[in-house]
């Protein structure tokens, strides 16, 4: 009985533990907030987008700064990270990828995304 409790423990765990591995779903059209290494999947599309980095730069010469989001897609292959900036698009396939915001700051930085049809 002992050994059936811990086998049906160990399930539960290991269950629960893979959940926390799956990336989590958005639907096209649907803006999202991702932070550094979050992943979502996109509903419907063979399309997974991680977050590789966030961050901000500074132009000297124009004594301006931007944020950026350096993303990983994964559509029908692998792809290099891309460093793209607020208001800038990402083409992937059938789809395109939007950045709205980038929040660089604070302990748990994040941005915006939406994910669109083309």
């Amino acid at each position: 009985m002992t050994r059936r409790i811990s086998i049906a423990t160990a399930l539960i765990v290991v269950f629960v533990t893979a959940c926390g591995f799956l990336p989590r779903k958005v639907k096209v059209g649907e803006e999202f907030t991702l932070h550094s290494g979050e992943k979502v999947s996109v509903s419907g599309a063979d399309l997974t987008i991680e977050v590789k980095s966030i961050g901000r730069q500074w132009y000297t010469d124009r004594r301006a700064e931007s944020g950026y989001v350096e993303l990983i897609i994964k559509g029908r292959g692998a792809s290099a990270p891309r460093k793209v900036g607020v208001g800038e698009t990402v083409d992937e396939g059938d789809y395109v990828i939007k950045v709205n915001s980038v929040n660089p700051f604070g302990q748990n930085p994040d941005c915006k995304l939406v994910v669109d049809q083309k």
